[in-house]
């Protein structure tokens, strides 16, 4: 009878002295399986990635343990977009990860074994989730709150754009300037674009009372946004004139000092102020600005104020304005005293 005997060496295999190679292994089929919770919807947002490595066991599958399951962002042709990460699988084959949404695209787990581990490559992939960008309108202002009618006001602000590891600024976006009367009907006005910073300037004209507001509309995978509401009040321009005669006068005569108190509406017309009381005020070498006396504007808006001067000054008129006027003055008008 002839005797048999057989070595495992290595990976050979000798059957009675004689060494034959032996048939590959059979590589081990796996599989990969990935979940997101929630689905992200937003760049930034927080999502954990949850799944389970597995090698199939005779008709069975069992968890595969301590082998790694690279995460990842593609296109529709499985290109990475983005990494997420390389996560170590437990010992029954589960793993998980937290992460930031970073972009739009397939969310991804893919096992690649290192050669000669026996185990065969296997891949899965979400459905598209398609991200938007949360966006903010910060920074944002309206000025000045009291403005003159017919002149222009600032209106300024800067859109950001949350990634997802930061807030930065987005350039080249479309802001649209809206005005409203009463806060509640609002009217486009005017769009300006974004600057590389993200900054954006209107330099509107104010025709009226009313309320000022901007928004980024939706575009693209930008999600709108709308600033804060700045309320501006628009008043009449006023402007009043000041001539002193005679001048130079001489000491202890009659000064006139003399004006006309005008209002401008928005299209720059000036209409007469009647029934107002504007100030006078002097100043003397070596002393300080005072009080001279005040004086009613009438039907045309004129005023006139008599003085006797002692010594040569400086005169001013001022009128204050009111809840739908804005104040006006006028410059110094030097006089000299004669005796």
């Amino acid at each position: 009878m002839r005797r048999v005997v057989v070595v495992v060496a290595g990976a050979v295999v000798t059957v009675g002295g004689a060494g034959i190679a032996p048939a590959s292994a059979a590589v081990q089929a796996t599989r990969v399986s990935l979940w997101t919770n929630p689905a992200p919807a937003l760049v930034g947002d927080e999502v954990v990635l949850v799944g389970k490595l597995e090698r199939r066991a005779g008709t069975s599958w069992t968890g595969l343990g301590a082998q790694p399951v690279r995460l990842a962002v593609t296109d529709a042709q499985g290109r990475e977009r983005a990494y997420l990460g390389t996560v170590i699988s437990n010992a029954d084959g589960t793993y998980t990860r937290t992460v930031r949404a970073p972009l739009s695209g397939y969310w991804s787990a893919r096992y690649q074994p290192a050669s000669g581990d026996g185990y065969g490559a296997s891949a899965t992939h979400t459905a598209w989730y398609a991200l938007h960008y949360q966006t903010a309108i910060t920074g944002y202002m309206a000025g000045p709150r009291v403005a003159g009618l017919g002149t222009t006001i600032t209106v300024q602000g800067r859109v950001t754009r949350r990634g997802a590891t930061a807030t930065g600024p987005l350039a080249g976006a479309t802001v649209g300037l809206y005005w409203a009367k009463d806060g509640k009907t609002w009217h486009w006005t005017a769009n300006t674009t974004t600057n590389g910073s993200g900054g954006f300037v209107f330099r509107p004209r104010v025709m009226a009372d009313g309320y000022w507001a901007t928004v980024l509309p939706a575009a693209s995978d930008n999600l709108s946004a709308t600033s804060g509401v700045a309320y501006v009040d628009g008043r009449f321009r006023t402007r009043v004139g000041l001539s002193a005669k005679p001048s130079p006068v001489r000491r202890g005569s009659t000064l006139t000092l003399s004006g006309t108190l005008q209002q401008v509406d928005a299209t720059g017309k000036a209409h007469p102020l009647a029934g107002r009381w504007v100030r006078i005020y002097i100043r003397t070498s070596g002393s300080k600005v005072r009080l001279l006396g005040t004086v009613k504007t009438g039907k045309a808006g004129t005023y006139a104020f008599k003085y006797r001067p002692l010594t040569s000054a400086r005169f001013e008129t001022y009128w204050p304005g009111d809840e739908n006027f804005l104040r006006s003055v006028t410059s110094w008008r030097a006089v000299k005293v004669r005796r």
